[in-house]
């Protein structure tokens, strides 16, 4: 079982980590209690599901990530469940794990019984990518999954892209024109706003470098309210940024569930 780094599962990102931690919070007023079965909880499912999916780093590095923290919370205004996790380079033409990252987040939960979460906050470690070319975005190669899905199962979306304080405000501009021009069907009806408020993290900002300085909002009509479609747009940013000479990219995706697109 990989080692804990922290043991208070309401503070996440506090202790000194790797530079390269990938970190996921979902909010929301869930349906129905968390009941942990005895034994069990967000950590030790999750480096079980990991495990079991071929996802978690083993001795010989092989894998998606490594097991840093994990928790949650049944009361407040935090976070009801978050995962943070370790990321080694990601070789090139490869994407950022966060598709399978949320989906093994999101069996956790269930397994948990926390409903779908209405958002998620999302700290992706873009240097592991690597310098990228605006023109080679790996992600769009799984788009076409998405494409055969019920037109009904659309729902409206607010993605809020943020920056630390050393980041620049062109350089999350020039990723949000980057995303916008992707031609793919799984978040349509773009339009980028300005900045908006700074969103507020359940971590430390000494964890990315923050507060967030530079934001910038989009909204559209994301395919499905599911995992793989919320870690799809994320890996989309993420693979844009990096042609930006972004290091860490807040992200944080918003279903507006009375607005259907």
């Amino acid at each position: 079982m990989p080692r804990r780094y922290r043991d208070d599962e309401h503070a996440p990102g506090l202790a000194a980590l790797s530079p390269a931690p990938m970190f996921a919070a979902f909010y929301g007023e869930f349906t129905s209690t968390p009941e942990i079965p005895h034994e069990q909880d967000h950590f030790s499912l999750f480096v079980a599901y990991s495990d079991a999916m071929g996802w978690l780093t083993d001795d010989n590095h092989s894998g998606l990530w490594g097991m840093n923290d994990a928790g949650g919370n049944s009361y407040g205004d935090g976070p009801r469940a978050w995962f943070q996790v370790e990321v080694d380079p990601v070789p090139a033409g490869r994407p950022l794990p966060v598709l399978p990252f949320l989906q093994a987040a999101v069996a956790v939960n269930e397994r948990l019984g926390i409903g779908p979460a209405e958002k998620v906050l999302m700290l992706l470690p873009v240097h592991r990518l690597g310098p990228r070319s605006p023109h080679a975005v790996a992600t769009m190669r799984t788009a076409g999954w998405f494409a055969p899905l019920a037109p009904e199962a659309r729902v409206s979306a607010e993605v809020q892209l943020a920056l630390g304080q050393g980041g620049s405000r062109e350089a999350l501009r020039r990723t949000a024109a980057d995303f916008v021009r992707l031609e793919q069907s799984v978040v349509t009806s773009l339009r980028v706003t300005g900045s908006a408020a700074a969103p507020v993290t359940p971590f430390d900002d000494s964890f990315w470098g923050g507060p967030a300085g530079a934001t910038l909002t989009v909204h559209g009509s994301l395919a499905a309210w599911t995992p793989d479609a919320v870690g799809w747009v994320a890996q989309a940013l993420a693979e844009c940024a990096s042609a930006h000479g972004v290091s860490d990219l807040l992200v944080t995706v918003t279903r507006h569930e009375h607005e259907r697109a």
